[in-house]
């Protein structure tokens, strides 16, 4: 089941009974003027109870502000995940790191700062990767990812220590 609401003017926050939508394998409410938190209860979408259903979530492109709920990690078979053109804050969660199946991860032009989580050592599907206009600053501890992302990796920083730069190196490789 898809519910795609792309592309209009609706304003206000997600509601938490967006975690009652259970049988989503497809939700698009990018390019309309959304704000607040993104609820916890998004990472609800999709599931039955039994089964993850949810593989696309296009939330780009809104006025959503607040950290990236942790709770997203539990949506196991995400494909694509589109949180980029936002106002979010904080670190990347860990827990995106459970997202095995993911093969995109756009979370571009927010305000998020730190590191991108070691965790993402299990994003081995993952080959577009883009954290461009953010403040990351820490990429070391993370050397091994581009080997992981593939082909489309894009990644901005506001400081990047002289230990980051063999792991920029990589991706010129």
């Amino acid at each position: 089941m898809n519910l795609q609401l792309h592309n209009n003017s609706f304003t206000g926050s997600i509601p938490p009974a967006i975690g009652n939508l259970t049988n989503l394998e497809y939700l698009n409410l990018a390019a309309n003027d959304l704000s607040g938190s993104i609820p916890a209860a998004i990472g609800n979408v999709g599931f039955d109870g039994t089964v993850d259903h949810l593989q696309n979530l296009y939330l780009y492109q809104n006025g959503f502000s607040g950290t990236i709920p942790p709770e997203i990690g539990k949506l196991t078979e995400l494909r694509e995940l589109y949180l980029g053109v936002n106002q979010l804050t904080g670190n990347i969660p860990w827990q995106l790191g459970n997202l095995s199946n993911l093969q995109i991860l756009n979370l571009q032009y927010n305000q998020l700062y730190g590191s991108i989580p070691l965790t993402f050592s299990n994003l081995t599907a993952l080959d577009t990767f883009n954290v461009t206009g953010n403040c990351l600053t820490d990429f070391e501890p993370v050397n091994h990812v581009p080997n992981l992302i593939g082909d489309d990796a894009q990644v901005d920083t506001c400081y990047m220590p002289p230990r980051g730069l063999p792991w920029l190196m990589l991706l010129l490789e």
